[in-house]
């Protein structure tokens, strides 16, 4: 089966979570406060026994702003003869199910029924935090590799999304008039670990140094920890603080793919003077 066929497959099935959705192409406009999600198989990759994909969102509408915010899952299925459509299907459920009511809950601030919710404050402004979670143990070995387990080593219990948002000088400035979204994977095992923190869809390595020295995985086990959360501005917005304009220079200085070509900016580095 062709990539663009599995594409139109996975569009088709996000837009099967919404009521009163409609696609444009490979966009569906969901119906829920301007929410608009794009879809497309980036990969597809036979590894004997099973199939796996790489699904691809990009997301945005309504509060959450006109920027596209992108988003990834994985898919795996096996055993069928169909083990790619299969795998589509699953990694988009699995997607739409979880993080689906979440973005519902924030653009139109209804409950959050069981989903994670939370008050945090990041660089004085408020926010309700919404978050959920997709989890994957791969065990080879004996001992306790839980997810609930290897977060609390991590210093994520239970998400590390709220950890991090409230951690001082892990996450930038964020905006008081959208809503942000704050994306972390992790990859543990006993000799790797994979670390991908995102703020509205943009690498933030800067948060990462939240991680250093923790322990890694026991042997016997790659533990995939996958979160997504928004962070919802609750009342005013507050005034720039130093600390919020250092944190937010210092991120987009270890950001591989920033490189400003302002004045300003080669003069003095993204540092602050006196």
């Amino acid at each position: 089966m062709s990539t663009d066929t599995l594409t139109a497959l996975f569009v088709e099935n996000i837009a099967s979570h919404f009521d009163g959705s409609t696609i444009d192409g490979d966009v569906v406009h969901t119906g829920v406060e301007g929410l608009t999600i794009q879809g497309y198989v980036n990969r597809v990759d036979d590894r004997g026994s099973y199939t796996s994909v790489s699904l691809f969102f990009q997301v945005w509408g309504g509060r959450l702003g006109a920027t596209p915010v992108f988003a990834s899952m994985s898919g795996y299925a096996g055993g069928t003869d169909d083990d790619a459509r299969a795998a589509v299907i699953t990694g988009s459920c699995n997607w739409c199910c979880t993080f689906g009511p979440m973005f519902r809950a924030a653009l139109s601030g209804q409950e959050a029924g069981d989903i994670e919710e939370a008050d945090v404050t990041v660089h004085g402004q408020r926010f309700r935090l919404l978050v959920d979670g997709l989890d994957r143990v791969l065990s080879f070995g004996e001992g306790d590799h839980s997810p609930d387990r290897t977060r609390e080593r991590l210093g994520g219990d239970p998400h590390f999304a709220r950890a991090l948002a409230s951690s001082a000088g892990c996450l930038p400035v964020l905006p008081h008039d959208e809503v942000s979204v704050l994306s972390v994977f992790v990859g543990d095992s006993e000799a790797n670990r994979t670390l991908e923190v995102k703020v509205h869809g943009r690498d933030w390595p800067s948060a990462h140094a939240f991680f250093d020295g923790c322990e890694p995985e026991p042997p016997g086990a790659v533990v995939l920890l996958r979160e997504l959360a928004v962070l919802v501005p609750v009342g005013p917005e507050p005034e720039l603080t130093r600390a919020g304009v250092e944190a937010t220079l210092a991120g987009f200085r270890v950001r591989e793919d920033i490189t400003p070509s302002w004045r300003g900016w080669r003069s003095s580095g993204g540092r602050l003077g006196s």
